[in-house]
C-alpha cells in the first residue's frame, strides 16, 4: 500500500529533493530543499507507488529520475530527457566507480547495460517491487552489501563486491543520514538508503564523520 501523502525519496548534496505523490494526485516533483523552488513537476497518473532518483552513470553527472507510475527519465535540474534510467526499484553501490547500480530482486545491473550479479537460488520480496532483504554498507568499504533470502525461505545470503576501487570514502554507516535510512528499510517504506553527502562522478572528498559508535 502506498503512503497517503507526499514524501521525499532522496536527497543530493546540492539540497534537492525528489518527492513522489501517492493516491489520486500521482506524479512527482523535484524541488530545492532550502527554498522549495520547483525544478521539475509531473502530475497525473494516479497512485505513484515508487520511484528512485540517483547518479547512475559516470558519463552523466546529473541525476536521472524514474517512477513506476509516470514514464520518462529526466534530468532533475532541468527536466530534459536523459538516456540512462535509474529504474524504479532499488539501487546499490557495487562496482569500482562512484555511480550507483540498479538492484532488482536477485540481480544487479548497470544502467548502461550489463549484469554484474545474478544471485541464483534467491528471490526478492513484495511482488513487483522485488525488494531485497537489505542493502547497506555492512563491511565498511562504502560499497554496499546485498542481503537476499533464498527462494526456499530457509536461509539468508550476504553478497559483497569483489571489484577493487581507488575511491576512498568513510564507512557509510558513520553518516547519520545513511544510518537512519538503513534503519527505515526494515521499519518503513522500503526504499534504498542515501548518504547525507553527494556520491558520484566528480564528487568532492566527503566530510569526516562526526559520529561515535560505542
Amino acid at each position: 500500500m502506498a503512503m497517503p501523502c507526499t514524501w521525499a525519496s532522496w536527497s543530493l548534496a546540492m539540497g534537492s529533493l525528489c518527492s513522489r505523490f501517492t493516491r489520486s494526485k500521482g506524479g512527482y516533483d523535484v524541488h530545492d530543499g532550502a527554498t522549495c523552488t520547483t525544478y521539475v513537476r509531473v502530475t497525473g497518473g494516479g497512485d505513484n507507488g515508487r520511484g528512485v532518483a540517483e547518479y547512475v552513470s559516470p558519463d552523466d553527472i546529473t541525476a536521472a529520475t524514474c517512477s513506476s507510475a509516470v514514464g520518462g527519465n529526466v534530468n532533475c535540474g532541468t527536466g530534459a530527457a536523459v538516456t540512462h534510467s535509474a529504474g524504479s526499484n532499488f539501487l546499490i553501490y557495487w562496482d569500482a566507480d562512484e555511480s550507483r547500480e540498479l538492484e532488482n530482486g536477485p540481480s544487479i545491473t548497470k544502467a548502461s547495460g550489463g549484469t554484474l550479479l545474478s544471485a541464483t537460488g534467491c528471490s526478492g520480496n513484495n511482488g513487483t517491487k522485488n525488494t531485497p532483504t537489505l542493502t547497506a554498507d555492512l563491511l565498511g568499504d562504502w560499497r554496499e552489501e546485498l542481503v537476499l533470502r533464498e527462494s526456499s525461505n530457509t536461509a539468508l545470503r550476504v553478497y559483497t563486491t569483489t571489484d577493487v576501487t581507488t575511491r576512498r570514502i568513510y564507512t557509510l554507516m558513520h553518516d547519520p543520514t545513511y544510518r537512519a535510512q538503513v534503519a527505515f528499510e526494515q521499519s518503513g517504506y522500503n526504499q534504498p538508503p542515501h548518504a547525507g553527502f553527494h556520491i558520484g562522478a566528480g564528487m568532492a572528498d566527503p566530510p569526516k564523520p562526526d559520529i561515535h559508535v560505542k
